[in-house]
C-alpha cells in the first residue's frame, strides 16, 4: 500500500520551547545597524589617511556627463550641497560596502560558531550512524 496525504497527516505538533521576543528583533537591528557602523568606519578610513589612496577616492561622486537634463540637474545639485549629500565620495562608497561585506561575513562566521557550540545535534534520530573509513587495503 502506497503512502498518501493522509498517512503522512499527523497534525501539527506544538514545539517544547518558544523563541523569545527579544531574539526575534535581533535581525532587524542588525540590519539597520551593520550599514550605519560600515559608513562610519568608511569615513574614519578615509579621513585618517593612514593608506594613501588616489585622489579620485576623495571627489564627490559624480555621474557620467550626459546631455540629459536630469543627470546634469542632479551632479550640480550634488556639486552645491555642503550637506550630507555632498559627502558621498567614491573611497566612502567602495569601503562603505566592502566593510558591510565584512561586517556580514564575521557575524555569520560568530553564530556558525556559537551554534555549533550549543546549538542542536549533529545527528538526530532518523539519521544513519556516520561511515567509519578504513585505511586502503593492501594486496
Amino acid at each position: 500500500m502506497g503512502f498518501g496525504p493522509g498517512r503522512m497527516d499527523k497534525g501539527q505538533r506544538e514545539r517544547p520551547w518558544t523563541i523569545h521576543p527579544v531574539w526575534r528583533g535581533i535581525g532587524c537591528f542588525m540590519i539597520i545597524l551593520l550599514p550605519i557602523m560600515a559608513w562610519v568606519g568608511a569615513d574614519v578610513f578615509m579621513n585618517s589617511r593612514l593608506v594613501p589612496l588616489p585622489g579620485t577616492m576623495y571627489q564627490p561622486m559624480a555621474l557620467a556627463y550626459s546631455d540629459d537634463a536630469e543627470i546634469s540637474f542632479v551632479n550640480n545639485y550634488v556639486a552645491q550641497v555642503n550637506g550630507f549629500l555632498g559627502r558621498f565620495t567614491t573611497g566612502q562608497i567602495l569601503f562603505s560596502i566592502a566593510f558591510l561585506f565584512v561586517g556580514f561575513g564575521l557575524i555569520s562566521i560568530i553564530y556558525a560558531i556559537m551554534y555549533r557550540m550549543g546549538g542542536a545535534r549533529r545527528y538526530g534520530r532518523f539519521d544513519a550512524p556516520p561511515i567509519k573509513k578504513r585505511g586502503p587495503t593492501r594486496r
